[in-house]
């Protein structure tokens, strides 16, 4: 089974896998209902699903199909989201991406 902590960086270093993994939450969803929640394309979602799917992270509830597939999260995708290194690595990262970058250091 992989680490749940080197998981949680893998997620927290997009944020758009950390919003995917909290549509799909409480419950499965098409890519269509996912992108249209989180405002992003189906192709550019197709991507992140395909990410995640491969960490275990969440799973196709309809492989046999080519369309209107259904994506759930998996146990283990949901420990990853409730870890509480995801929280404070998503934090620090914030945090970094906030800060004026100073150029007379380089």
């Amino acid at each position: 089974m992989q680490d749940v902590r080197a998981l949680a960086g893998f997620v927290a270093a997009s944020q758009r896998r950390r919003q995917v993994l909290e549509a799909l939450r409480d419950e499965a969803r098409r890519p269509m209902e996912v992108g249209r929640a989180l405002g992003v394309e189906t192709g550019n979602l197709a991507r992140l699903l395909f990410q995640l799917e491969r960490k275990n992270l969440i799973q196709c509830l309809t492989p046999a199909k080519r369309s209107w597939r259904v994506y759930a999260i998996t146990e283990l995708g949901r420990r990853v989201l409730n870890d509480q290194s995801l929280s404070s690595i998503h934090s620090g990262l914030s945090l970094h991406r906030d800060k004026p970058h100073d150029s007379s250091t380089h």
